[in-house]
């Protein structure tokens, strides 16, 4: 038995050893997201119907922008001119921003369409999370200690200008990559590296 609880040990990647591992902050993070959308979760079939862009926008945009791509895959016909949105327009040019090619949305693209709205709640918490992550990252970059940098990076994902803009729910993909472009900016001052930044904003 001690043999193979050796071996496992062996075997278990170094970041599942380390409590104080970014893996097990990035844990904490998502089940603080958890608990703090509980009751709509527990309330609205796993999801979080909240108001203003959220009802008129960002569920619509999510259901056009599935249907779209799985037009692509099944046909090889990517949709350019979509007429789905108000009178048409360029797709590429009106819902790149909104879903097309957010790296948010993508992962629910593999679930059937009718689970949308749970995929977006799910994404939501794990976008927050994210962005507690990269911001507590950008700490640490300006030479904070961990428990001030890591406390800084939850207090960052569920602050007010975040959870405010949760109505219009592209914007926790910002709130991810903002802590990025200032990361970039402090690494152009301080090393004259550009190419974080450069990946940030594009």
């Amino acid at each position: 038995m001690p043999k193979k609880e050796k071996s496992f040990h062996l075997r278990c990647p170094g970041f599942l050893k380390d409590r104080n591992s970014t893996f097990y902050y990035y844990l904490v993070l998502v089940v603080t997201g958890i608990f703090f959308f509980a009751v709509s979760l527990f309330s609205n079939y796993f999801t979080t119907p909240f108001t203003g862009d959220y009802v008129s926008q960002q569920y619509a945009f999510y259901t056009n922008g599935y249907d779209d791509w799985w037009h692509f895959f099944k046909t090889g016909e990517f949709v350019l001119y979509d007429t789905n949105t108000f009178l048409g327009a360029s797709n590429i040019g009106s819902n790149s921003f909104y879903y097309l090619f957010d790296p948010f949305f993508m992962p629910i693209l593999l679930f059937p369409r009718n689970w949308i709205p749970q995929g977006i709640a799910i994404m939501t918490i794990f976008k927050m999370a994210l962005a507690g992550l990269t911001f507590s990252i950008y700490m640490k970059y300006l030479g904070l200690k961990r428990y001030t940098y890591r406390l800084a990076g939850l207090m960052y994902a569920f602050c007010g200008w975040t959870t405010w803009y949760l109505w219009f729910n592209h914007f926790t993909g910002v709130a991810v990559i903002f802590p990025v472009i200032l990361l970039g900016v402090e690494k152009i001052l301080s090393e004259k590296k550009p190419w974080l930044l450069s990946l940030s904003l594009f």
